[in-house]
């Protein structure tokens, strides 16, 4: 695994929904995480005041999407823990990296050309992510990577 850092806390499926709640809106996030259709968007954004729930809901989107094999990775920002957007990336490409053996080769190969790449900001380094990783990788189906909680960051 690669020695990158870990930002925020994992997933916990008892932090998810309380069974029988939020039905319609996991439905539809199921509906769009599971559809491999050109024309679905690429982001599902969940967005409303805080206490709402959207926490308990991106625990349960994730225990779905890890047990149909498609949980690419999540961060769960916690107002307790480090507030640093500087990990942001690094966390994802650790967890993507965990995900698939495809997504670690490709990776390692960026590093080589870009060592310093923790040492960049967070636009380089989203610039790495989308040129060395998502652009010349080949899987099938989707992969859902779930952030919550970018407002504590």
């Amino acid at each position: 695994m690669l020695k990158l850092p870990v930002l925020g806390r994992s997933w916990n499926k008892l932090d998810g929904c309380l069974e029988g709640t939020q039905g319609p809106l996991l439905s539809k996030i199921y509906e769009w995480g599971t559809n491999c259709s050109d024309e679905v968007p690429n982001v599902f954004l969940l967005l409303g005041v805080s206490k709402l729930g959207k926490t308990a809901v991106s625990h349960t989107v994730a225990n779905f999407f890890h047990e149909q094999g498609r949980l690419g990775a999540t961060v769960f920002f916690d107002s307790n823990r480090s507030k640093s957007s500087e990990n942001f990336f690094p966390s994802i490409i650790r967890e993507l990296s965990a995900y698939h053996p495809a997504i670690y080769e490709k990776v390692m190969m960026g590093l080589k050309k870009n060592a310093k790449f923790l040492n960049d900001p967070p636009i380089r380094q989203f610039d790495f992510l989308e040129s060395q990783l998502f652009s010349r990788l080949t899987m099938i189906g989707p992969i859902v990577i779930i952030v919550d909680g970018l407002e504590k960051c």
